[in-house]
């Protein structure tokens, strides 16, 4: 009797145990993945410079990681704002010319760039996606004016409203508040072609203004009468905004609090500094930054207070961020593999000491000859801008990659005259890593590489 209690007593404390077993393995099977990650919307200029360049839209890691293109449009796409669920962007397409501006339209693409529709059939420009995904911002040019209106759009493109007519602010709307009360409009008196316009009155400077799209009631962020303020992007948590501003000279990035309060300056390059955004989190900002017209345009990351910035594209090309999108689910998507693989080995020449004797059009006198080492002209006080070297694929030919100041490489071919007039040179990279020809600068003194070892 004892010994049949033991084991019915057993058998059930067994059953109990594995049924336990069972019910936490089906509860751990069912925990869902809460793997996140975000993209960042890319313009590229495709050929080098804005001017006579074909852009797209891309998309990357926000390390800079896997670059993918968007959409593949016949005419050139010029922002692009995400969706709060991140499976659309709406852009701003290029679809003729109205001299001395573009012509465009504002459409909604999905994120891979299919199924394009336009949200209206007049000249729009510079949509921004409410949060609660309800509406579109964006601002459309009063026919036979200078005046660019802001409207609101449903993202199936009903339900138009004027908010012009609310609140008598001209402009192009930049970002919504993160309960989608608030939109943020950058506006100034000659608020058109969406370039920086000053008159002789002052009224021309651009300001962040913050409107209330229920209401239309409005009220200036900034007030400066001396430069311009615009480009500003709201926190994720509400607190603050991200803005550009020219107040000390160059194009840098500041921070206020959502009241205008508090403005603080948060980086300080040589160069001139465009579209801050945030990232999802509010733990970094990702903004643009040039060095001058010979310069292109790279990606840079920073922390939320300025630090430890990083440049994550440092690209031959022109890359301009347009957006941070919101958490997505699951892993970021896999870097892709290189496109080129890098020369095992150096190519192997004797060092000519005499510089080359070769005399082109608009080249100074040569400093250089094959097998020399050599390197990218360092800034100088006369010349403080950083002086990039694009390497191409032949004498004036497509970009291969970009050098840094200092970067050395060694001289092993050439020199030829380019149509350009320019003398080039082969170069290849100390590592390896890039081979390609590049200009030794312009007459009668202005060179772009010089000679590590004198000869």
């Amino acid at each position: 009797m004892i010994r049949g209690l033991g084991f019915r007593y057993t058998f059930v404390v067994g059953f109990f145990i594995l049924l336990l077993v069972l019910v936490s393995a089906t509860s751990f099977a069912a925990q869902p993945d809460n793997t996140t990650h975000s993209l960042l919307a890319v313009q590229r200029f495709t050929n080098g410079r804005a001017s006579d360049s074909t852009r797209q839209i891309y998309s990357m890691n926000p390390d800079g990681s896997n670059l993918q293109q968007v959409t593949h449009l016949e005419m050139e796409v010029l922002d692009a704002s995400w969706s709060p669920d991140g499976s659309q962007l709406a852009i701003t397409q290029v679809v003729g010319n109205l001299y001395p501006i573009l012509d465009t339209r504002v459409a909604v693409v999905n994120r891979d760039g299919t199924a394009q529709r336009f949200l209206d059939t007049r000249q729009s420009s510079r949509a921004t996606w409410s949060p609660n995904g309800q509406w579109i911002a964006y601002a459309r040019r009063q026919d036979g004016t200078r005046e660019w209106i802001v409207f609101l759009i449903r993202p199936d493109g009903s339900e138009r409203i004027n908010l012009t007519e609310r609140s008598g602010l001209q402009g192009f709307p930049t970002s919504w508040s993160p309960d989608s009360r608030f939109l943020l409009v950058s506006s100034g008196r000659k608020a058109y072609d969406n370039v920086v316009a000053h008159g002789d009155d002052g009224d021309g400077w651009w300001n962040i203004y913050r409107l209330d799209v229920a209401t239309g009631e409005s009220m200036p962020l900034t007030s400066l009468t001396n430069a311009s303020s615009g480009m500003a992007d709201w926190s994720p948590d509400g607190s603050r905004i991200v803005f550009v501003s020219g107040r000390d000279g160059r194009q840098q990035i500041y921070m206020m609090s959502a009241n205008g309060q508090n403005v603080q300056r948060l980086s300080d390059g040589e160069g001139n500094d465009w579209y801050p955004v945030w990232s999802p989190d509010g733990q970094f900002i990702a903004f643009s930054r040039s060095f001058g017209r010979a310069s292109t345009m790279d990606i840079y990351r920073m922390h939320a207070d300025g630090s430890d910035l990083i440049n994550i594209t440092n690209s031959a090309e022109d890359d301009m961020i347009l957006d941070w999108s919101p958490l997505l689910p699951g892993e970021p998507p896999t870097p892709a593999p290189p496109t080129a693989t890098p020369s095992p080995t150096l190519t192997p020449f004797p060092v000519t000491r005499t510089p080359s004797d070769l005399d082109c059009l608009d080249a100074p006198r040569s400093r250089l000859n094959l097998g020399m080492l050599a390197a990218v002209v360092l800034p100088t006080a006369d010349e403080p801008e950083r002086q990039n070297l694009r390497v191409r694929d032949a004498a004036g030919g497509e970009p291969l990659g970009l050098l840094e100041p200092g970067a050395e490489f060694y001289i092993v071919g050439g020199p030829v005259c380019g149509d350009d007039g320019l003398r080039w040179w082969e170069i290849e990279t100390v590592d390896g890593s890039l081979r390609g020809w590049s200009a030794e600068g312009f007459a009668p003194d202005a060179y772009l590489i010089v000679p590590v070892e004198a000869g």
